[in-house]
């Protein structure tokens, strides 16, 4: 009968173990590993709010089961349910067919959902002795039985474990201490809610085996708050461990704390990418809260990782740099270049005080012309970062416009005209550390600007004897830079400025006087569109005003001048479309 008592307790245990299987959800796209750690090959991706079996606990890690395979999931992305109590499926008849429902010395009723030992126990026909010295799950009747089953049950002590027994019966005799088996079983996966079994000794081998189960349970990682850790011995060491897995104080968070890389974090949910394309897989899901290290940046992407070493891409633009003094750069290099078609429209105006000339004809001390030319344009910038906010570069630009359809028109001849156009800049630029990556960027340059005239000695390509011209200046201008303002555009505003220094010269017998000097102002415009994560699409327009002062015309030139001062007034309108590669 031993062994068929013992067979009982198995069945018991083993039923428990299915009973307590519990269901948890991710609270985020994650991966499934077939072992512990993020260097575990990857079952399955998981979507966010999927049902998951719980098999058991790792550390960080959790063991489940999900669409017909078991493998490792991070704590951190399981929504964990607000209790660990586990559901009973409690019988509601004996559990053994025709043992009796009765106990004690008396013949009053037992509850009709006796089970486990106390099911197992004689009916009230059997002799007193064997109601009072009953069998550990031995129902026959020698006395082999009745030793030492006290001593074990005083030794272990159960009554501070704390019975949730409502039954006074089992309170007058001294086996009521052992409630702690009932208690202990159900954690287990038991489906009886009866606390009858428990006012017996019979029930001391049960709870024996199952505190070798809970045993097991220890080692498997199980932080369950209704398990028998909630008694008074184990209660401090649950406490502790739930204060240490509320406060993230275990060995695998440590590391991160001492982490000198980078950091940043999310305002919004974001989706970490797998590759710069938010068409490719989800490696992870960022929480505003998280702590995202920083690798490096390509483009308008930037790869991060987080805690849990799930690594990724996510825009530049929904990623925000944390500022500590420990941090270096937010970003590594940054190259790009451009190309752009597009077309310019050009005013030119002169005028000369105290001109003689008079009537409809004042060429050349007073005229108007407009022209349309096309446009070629390509450009390259460099910005290295120096610190976490400052960065030092370059940049070079290079426009090409030539006249079509119509250039300078004078006496019915039209006279076409190419302008050659080179900027290049120093650049100092300042992160402002918003989530649009607004940088503030000023620059010191020189431009050479060089206005060909086709024909120009030919009087009969060039009656109006328009003289070639170049220009040398220094440059001074700023830029505000918003690279993500939007999630795939952004925008920048400059002006550059020419101030001093501008050294003008023209062709020789043409020209339009003595001291030439000039002040310029260029404004301008950018907007960006991120095609992929390498191409951009970039729109430009450019309005350049130009202010020329050339004083008295000189004696020999054949221009032609008859005032005593001559100025000039270019503006130029230029639309440009192209596209940006980041390298």
């Amino acid at each position: 009968m031993r062994v068929i008592g013992l067979m009982l307790v198995v069945a018991i245990a083993s039923f428990g173990s299915v009973a307590s299987a519990e269901k948890v959800k991710t609270n985020q796209e994650a991966k499934l590993f077939n072992h512990p750690g993020e260097q575990g090959a990857v079952l399955l991706h998981l979507k966010e709010g999927e049902t998951m079996t719980l098999v058991g606990e790792e550390g960080r890690w959790l063991k489940v089961r999900v669409h017909g395979r078991t493998g490792f999931i991070p704590r951190s992305k399981v929504d964990m349910p607000d209790t660990a109590e586990i559901a009973r499926n409690t019988r509601r008849r004996p559990f053994v067919d025709g043992r009796g429902t009765k106990r004690g010395f008396d013949t009053s009723a037992g509850p009709d959902d006796r089970v486990g030992a106390d099911a197992l126990g004689e009916t009230s026909t059997k002799d007193a002795d064997d109601a009072k010295k009953p069998s550990k799950g031995d129902d026959d009747d020698d006395d082999d039985t009745a030793k030492k089953p006290v001593k074990k049950v005083v030794a272990k002590k159960p009554a501070p474990k704390g019975d949730d027994d409502d039954d006074d019966d089992d309170t007058a005799k001294k086996p009521a201490k052992k409630p702690v088996v009932a208690k202990k079983r159900p954690s287990k996966g038991d489906d009886d809610d009866d606390d009858d079994d428990t006012a017996k000794k019979p029930a001391a081998k049960p709870a024996k085996k199952v505190v070798a189960t809970k045993s097991s349970a220890k080692k498997s990682g199980d932080d369950d708050d209704d398990d028998d850790d909630d008694d008074a011995k184990g209660g401090k060491k649950s406490a502790k461990a739930a204060a240490k897995k509320t406060s993230g104080d275990d060995d695998d968070d440590a590391a991160p704390k001492a982490d000198k890389r980078p950091s940043g974090h999310v305002e919004a949910k974001s989706k970490i990418f797998e590759e710069r394309s938010a068409k490719s897989s989800v490696a992870f899901v960022a929480k505003p809260g998280d702590k995202l290290y920083i690798d490096s940046t390509k483009g308008d992407w930037t790869t991060v990782e987080n805690d849990d070493g799930d690594t990724g891409w996510i825009l530049s633009s929904d990623l925000l740099v944390d500022s500590t003094e420990t941090a270096g750069p937010a970003h590594s290099t940054i190259i790009d270049a451009n190309a752009r078609a597009g077309v310019s429209f050009i005013q030119q105006t002169m005028k000369t005080t105290g001109s003689s000339l008079s009537g409809t004809d004042q060429v050349p001390d007073a005229y108007s012309i407009n022209a349309s030319a096309a446009t070629i344009a390509i450009g390259a910038d460099l910005l290295y970062p120096m610190s976490k906010k400052l960065y030092l570069g370059g940049e070079a630009t290079y426009a090409g416009s030539k006249t079509v359809g119509g250039g300078i028109v004078y006496n019915m001849i039209d006279t076409g005209f190419t302008i050659h156009d080179i900027n290049i800049r120093a650049l100092a630029a300042y992160d402002l550390q918003r989530p649009s990556g607004m940088m503030l960027i000023g620059h010191l340059g020189l431009r050479y600007r060089a206005y060909l005239v086709n024909g120009y000695g030919s009087v009969a390509t060039n009656p109006a004897k328009i003289p070639q011209e170049t220009l040398e200046a220094p440059t001074i201008g700023a830029a505000l830079a918003m690279p993500n303002l939007g999630a795939n555009y952004g925008l920048q505003f400059g002006l550059d400025m020419i101030l001093f220094g501008s050294s003008i010269s023209q062709t020789k017998g043409y020209e339009d006087g003595a001291t030439p000097s000039m002040k310029d102002v260029e404004a301008n415009a950018r907007f960006v569109y991120r095609l992929s994560p390498s191409f951009d699409f970039l729109a430009t327009y450019d309005l350049d005003l130009g202010f020329y002062n050339f004083g008295a015309p000189p004696a020999d030139s054949m221009r032609g001048h008859t005032g005593m001062d001559v100025t000039r007034n270019d503006l130029v309108h230029q639309v440009t479309v192209g596209v940006v590669k980041g390298f």
